[in-house]
């Protein structure tokens, strides 16, 4: 069964840009942040769809009963490139819906998942190797350069 997490979900149940804006102090650079001002281009952040948001929190948690089905149907594109959903018995598709009442315990979910600190992992044998040698050489060049 392929699940498909719709345009209409996504508008219905859009994210705070002001949250998205406030939510990464642990780092100066974000891409989320970072589109969401490029978006907005000197105007006020706009909130943003969850389409995308919704499809990876399936994906990761798909047991948490974040997210309900549309009945079983075939979902095909049109010649201008629009989705249609036909229902079917033998269709191999779904749409993900939600509940009015999860709204805010989605938000919540997302906001988790875009703004998680990375975890700290350890840097490879040749990384490590790569950096103590620049470290090395930058002292050479500090070492090497008249003082005055």
């Amino acid at each position: 069964m392929t699940v498909s997490a719709g345009v209409t979900l996504g508008e219905k149940l859009r994210f705070p840009a002001e949250k998205i804006l406030s939510g990464f102090d642990w780092t100066q650079d974000h891409p989320i942040v970072d589109a969401c001002r490029e978006q907005a281009k000197g105007e006020p952040p706009r909130d943003v769809s969850t389409r995308e948001a919704a499809a990876v929190l399936r994906a990761i948690r798909p047991a948490a009963g974040y997210f309900g089905a549309s009945q079983n149907g075939l979902i095909s594109v049109g010649d201008d490139g629009s989705l249609r959903f036909e229902p079917s018995v033998d269709g191999r598709h779904t749409y993900l819906t939600f509940d009015e009442s999860q709204a805010e315990r989605l938000r919540e979910a997302y906001f988790e998942l875009v703004s998680a600190m990375p975890a700290a992992r350890e840097s490879p044998d040749f990384l490590k190797k790569q950096i103590e040698e620049e470290k090395q050489e930058e002292l050479k060049k500090k070492q090497q350069k008249p003082i005055g």
